[in-house]
């Protein structure tokens, strides 16, 4: 009965491993999916700004000018929307690795209790059929001895 409680307890701590696991890398392709969200947004909203900005240049000058500013929002919206992209990257790989290393410490404690239940297990049955292979042979040896004895009586009546 023993034996089966623990057997339970590893494999109610295998799924939960495997659902922090499944959890988090759900949780980061959604900030991953809400970042890309974002960034859409944000270009969409940078589309219509130039749009708008490049509507209203009346000379060859102020197209120089926007597109200068245009170009310079353009390539920080980039540069920010790589840098969270990164920043949700190695966040994510740092929980894995954390967790990875968690799950390595509670492995190796479920190796050992398997182990030792396997251990106990296999003592258990060893010292059964040492008594039961011992009892068998006292049987065995009980009919066999019993002839003699009486026929020893026998000889010396």
């Amino acid at each position: 009965m023993q034996g089966q409680s623990q057997f339970l307890d590893m494999y109610r701590s295998v799924a939960r491993r495997a659902n922090d696991s499944f959890r988090a890398t759900l949780e980061t392709t959604e900030r991953l999916h809400q970042q890309q969200l974002e960034a859409v947004r944000g270009a969409l909203e940078q589309s219509s700004n130039a749009t708008r900005q490049l509507a209203e240049v009346q000379s060859l000058d102020e197209l120089l000018s926007a597109q200068s500013r245009l170009v310079g929002t353009q390539v920080a919206h980039f540069m920010e929307t790589w840098r969270g992209m990164f920043r949700a990257i190695s966040d994510t790989q740092m929980t894995m690795l954390s967790q990875m290393q968690t799950q390595f410490g509670q492995s190796t404690d479920l190796m050992r209790q398997a182990y030792d239940l396997t251990k106990r297990a296999t003592e258990d049955a060893t010292r059964m059929a040492t008594s039961q292979v011992t009892s068998i042979a006292r049987e065995a040896q009980t009919p066999a001895q019993q002839p003699e004895r009486h026929g020893g009586q026998r000889k010396s009546a």
